[in-house]
């Protein structure tokens, strides 16, 4: 991957699914790691891992020994001060530096040394993720909380289990993946934040559960969780547009044409190739220019194992098809704007309507309360094939089809929206599509 260069065809984005997508999404990391620095690509320890170089993999070991240390040690320090609230959470990103530490354990182990497997059993077992009332192991009390897998906390606590053992670690990752899965079981499939949000990549790390998890009993219920957060997308996937159809809180122009990290994801678990571009540009919206790498990317990433009726879920659903179902929302973000004699406390969750319908012609998704907003919100997007498309752009790219994008609704208009968008501002002849 990083043998290929970046020309103009890789911005033009590519027609992919499965392992084909999985390197387009990992050559995309590569690119917006290197933004501004293409001519001299910089790697991932992971990466420079999987190269194998033998003085690289020195080096790497030396790195990881003496970051693992001195993070222990400041670790160790916080744990100490009975002021703080999150005392390991507060002094390392768990996410984004012990997960894939504890992967590359798992996933290379031939290359890190025996010193360098000690040095991070000892930081995981430092961090403490199994402690019940702070970071990560506190998301267990908020059920279906991002993607199933708030923050990646099942992650964090699963990948530790395995390299360390620990009988709290292990009994904290059997009841984080129970919960959750009798949470799936009593208040059906739809999920908040499965359906909502962008954070579906959280459920990207149930693919290394699956993988690494030698107890049976908790692989199985990795691998069940993962299957049901996959139906949710498959549900609400429409063939006709080729776009997962949920109205979504995705507001940027990156989401509104499907070209995010989900849409990437997504499309590992396809066996049809659907159209992929992360780069394209829209205006001022320039998305070549945009650098950031989400570092569990690239650890985590695998094409997933799923079922083959999935597959039919997605392409082969019987027209017209309508989903609806209660959706339970978690709020976490106080009221804005902020109103007089309005409490801004946190209010509990609430359940809301959900609604998919797709046609031969077009997609339809809403759900009746906003997750993060003020009650009088609604979310809704529109989907269909503009006939006044260029036959020959893929389906799924913006030159084929027109979109009304999701968008909040106040009172029946969006704030987002220029109406002539939708009727084209001419009241005496019918709209088009």
């Amino acid at each position: 991957m990083y043998s290929e260069p970046f020309g103009e065809e890789y911005f033009d984005g590519t027609v992919a699914c499965g392992w084909d997508a999985l390197c387009f999404w990992m050559r995309d990391e590569i690119y917006r790691g290197n933004i501004g620095q293409l001519d001299n690509l910089q790697k991932t320890r992971f990466e420079r891992l999987l190269l194998g170089e033998p003085e690289d993999v020195r080096k790497i070991n030396r790195e990881i020994i003496e970051y693992c240390q001195r993070t222990q040690g400041v670790i160790e320090v916080a744990w100490q001060d009975p002021n703080r609230r999150h005392p390991a959470a507060e002094v390392v990103n768990y996410q984004t530096e012990l997960i894939p530490l504890a992967i590359i354990a798992l996933r290379v182990p031939d290359r890190p040394t025996p010193e360098t497997h000690a040095a991070i059993k000892d930081v995981l077992l430092a961090f403490r993720p199994a402690k019940p009332d702070v970071v990560p192991a506190m998301y267990m009390h908020a059920p279906g909380y991002n993607g199933a897998n708030a923050h990646d906390y099942l992650g964090m606590l699963a990948m530790s289990l395995e390299v360390t053992g620990d009988p709290e670690i292990r009994d904290a990752t059997y009841w984080g993946l129970r919960r959750e899965l009798e949470n799936l079981s009593l208040s059906g499939d739809m999920q908040e934040f499965n359906l909502l949000e962008s954070h579906w990549c959280s459920s990207m790390d149930y693919e290394p559960m699956k993988h690494f998890l030698t107890d049976p009993e908790m692989a199985r219920m990795a691998r069940m969780i993962s299957e049901r957060i996959w139906l949710n997308r498959f549900l609400t996937w429409s063939a006709v547009v080729e776009r997962n159809t949920g109205p979504g809180s995705r507001t940027a122009p990156g989401a509104w044409l499907g070209c995010s990290g989900d849409r990437l994801l997504f499309a590992t678990g396809l066996e049809k190739p659907i159209w992929l571009n992360v780069n394209f540009q829209w205006g001022p919206w320039n998305r070549r220019q945009m650098g950031g790498r989400w570092p569990l990317n690239d650890v985590e990433a695998m094409v997933p194992q799923l079922p083959s009726y999935l597959q039919d879920v997605a392409w082969r659903k019987q027209l017209p098809h309508e989903l609806q179902c209660s959706v339970q929302l978690i709020p976490w973000m106080e009221r804005y704007p902020k109103l007089n004699g309005i409490s801004s406390a946190r209010p509990e969750p609430v359940l809301a309507k959900y609604v998919n319908y797709q046609t031969e012609r077009y997609a339809l998704g809403s759900i009746t309360h906003a997750w993060d907003a003020s009650a009088c919100m609604v979310y809704m997007s529109a989907w269909w094939n503009d006939n006044r498309c260029k036959i020959e752009a893929p389906l799924g790219s913006p030159q084929h089809f027109c979109v009304l994008y999701p968008h909040y609704v106040f009172n029946g208009a969006s704030f987002l929206d220029r109406v002539e968008m939708y009727f084209e501002n001419n009241p005496n002849e019918p709209a088009r599509d």
